[in-house]
């Protein structure tokens, strides 16, 4: 039996418009991105590449994936100006959420096959937070809301269709949600008043545990709401390098008292799948190969001298001396 889940849609009409979205591809830097795919960059690259949408091939594919669109569009029961496309970029970690292309299908006609929308220094927010990476999602939804009849979308912003896409980083396995630090969180773990960033990390060895639930990474709130408005900002490129060093520290001292108590596998490749494992594994990549023979020998620094293992994460760390130097000169202003 199959154990594929699909979205169930009560609008038999739109499976037209669906399968048009299902043929446009994300452009990033010189890659592609087909509907549903995910792709892993650098984080420079994550920070510099443009991105783009791709309807088409070229200008006559372009003609036909409007013509075949406002046709299945006018068979929904619908007209052109009532229907948009748009593109929304989210970050699951720093909770951003911004539309970042929309076009209404009567001006579609003058809209070149491909549409450049995060170069330049107009960068979408969600292409400046590395940490955790971006999500795409490019739907054509309803502009205003319309009479309601039979088997018909009816409300202002249902979606018609929709194809997501995902783009991670190198630093996007390490499994980790800012969570609001707020004064409740603070009261339950005995916290002081002004403590602006907590971790906590579990059998960050075990490879049964799910990387998402091993650590909790808490933020101050406001903290963290300013983070989100300003995430390309010197201090807050420099902030988010530091809390990923500060969170990755927890996990390679959390796994080290772990593994001083006999409560961790013995070696990397049976740990390989754990939350430190991932981090030993990134660390230990070679030419995109993870070279075991460093790992093991990483996962043997966590257990007999942690300090030296956090020097080489931050060493590896992408950037993190520009970005701290960069800080400390806008506070020199």
């Amino acid at each position: 039996m199959s154990s594929e889940q699909r979205v169930v849609r009560p609008y038999p009409k739109v499976d037209a418009v669906q399968k048009l979205l299902d043929a446009v591809v994300l452009g990033f830097g010189g890659a592609r991105i087909a509907a549903g795919g995910r792709l892993r960059v650098g984080v420079d690259s994550f920070l510099t590449d443009p991105l783009s949408v791709i309807m088409s091939a070229d200008e006559n594919g372009q003609s036909e994936f409007v013509t075949e669109l406002l046709t299945a569009v006018d068979d929904a029961g619908l007209k052109p100006d009532q229907v948009e496309l748009v593109l929304l970029l989210t970050t699951p970690r720093l909770r951003i959420a911004e539309v970042v292309w929309r076009q209404n299908l009567t001006e579609l006609a003058d809209v070149p096959p491909r549409v450049v929308v995060g170069g330049g220094d107009e960068r979408p927010a969600a292409l400046q937070a590395p940490f955790g990476g971006c999500r795409a999602r490019f739907m054509a939804l309803l502009a205003e809301s319309v009479d309601p009849q039979p088997l018909r979308p009816v409300h202002r912003g249902t979606w018609l269709g929709r194809a997501e896409y995902t783009i991670d980083t190198q630093l996007g396995d390490s499994g980790f949600t800012l969570i609001p630090l707020t004064d409740e969180v603070r009261a339950e773990h005995r916290l002081h008043a002004d403590t602006l960033r907590f971790v906590l990390a579990d059998r960050v060895t075990d490879p049964e545990m799910d990387a998402s639930d091993a650590m909790s990474v808490y933020i101050d709130e406001d903290v963290l709401a300013r983070l989100a408005s300003e995430p390309n900002s010197r201090g807050a490129r420099s902030f988010q390098q530091q809390l990923f060093l500060d969170a990755m520290t927890t996990v390679i001292y959390s796994g080290s008292l772990e593994m001083a108590a006999g409560e961790s596998p013995e070696s990397f490749m049976e740990g390989r799948d754990s939350l430190l494992g991932r981090l030993v594994s990134r660390v230990a990549t070679r030419e995109h190969r993870v070279d075991t023979g460093s790992a093991q020998s990483y996962w043997e620094a966590v257990r007999d001298d942690p300090g030296r293992f956090v020097s080489l994460v931050e060493g590896w760390l992408p950037n993190f001396k520009k970005s701290l130097i960069d800080s400390l000169k806008d506070s020199d202003r």
